[in-house]
């Protein structure tokens, strides 16, 4: 079974290379991806795939005919795939690798309690900036980050897509930084944690 972060990768490579192997078509439909790609996973499913993505400015959108959505990538799209280029060891790079998650070290305990504050920090927002549905989705997209955190193992893919992106993107559409309580950068610190247990660095 494909997890929804493997999914997301794989769009983002499905997406990359249908450009390559695309003379003028810029953008692509979910099933145009499946079919170009034979991607193991549904056309309905790479729909939201691809409107998560969006949302994390990987990917961009244009409407077409009956409502239907095609995407191609930003450049943060083509700088994530520059970034896992060049390997052959498993579904993306380097990203294949596990990270053991010490929950005894005083750095993990820090770093969870700063995901848990910033959690927090959301359930307790008030703003007029953004909708409730957005702020919600904001605040999930934490939260399964933390979930993500409270894993013993986990791939650096996980790490990257699904807690430090996630972190990002609050961060950016509600204009915030989130720190430990001591007073680094929450994301720098999750970074100093990889490169410390495996000496990965996370740019």
């Amino acid at each position: 079974m494909v997890s929804f972060t493997e999914a997301k990768i794989l769009v983002l490579r499905a997406i990359h290379q249908a450009l390559i192997n695309s003379d003028a078509q810029e953008y692509f439909s979910p099933n145009e991806i499946k079919v170009l790609t034979n991607l193991p996973i549904g056309s309905a499913y790479l729909s939201r795939v691809c409107g998560v993505l969006e949302d994390d400015e990987m990917l961009t959108s244009v409407s077409v005919s009956d409502g239907e959505w095609k995407y191609s990538l930003t450049s943060d799209g083509f700088a994530y795939i520059d970034e896992t280029a060049g390997h052959d060891d498993g579904l993306v790079p380097a990203a294949g690798r596990l990270v053991e998650l010490s929950h005894n070290s005083p750095e993990y305990e820090e770093i969870s309690s700063a995901l848990d504050n910033a959690i927090g920090e959301i359930e307790n927002l008030k703003t007029n900036e953004i909708s409730n549905d957005s702020l919600s989705s904001l605040k999930l997209s934490l939260e399964a980050a933390r979930t993500l955190w409270s894993s013993y193992e986990l791939e650096i893919v996980q790490i990257k897509v699904g807690i430090i992106l996630a972190i990002e993107k609050v961060q950016r559409v509600l204009n915030v930084s989130f720190r430990l309580a001591r007073g680094p950068l929450l994301v720098d610190a999750i970074k100093s944690f990889i490169k410390s247990a495996i000496g990965v660095d996370l740019g």
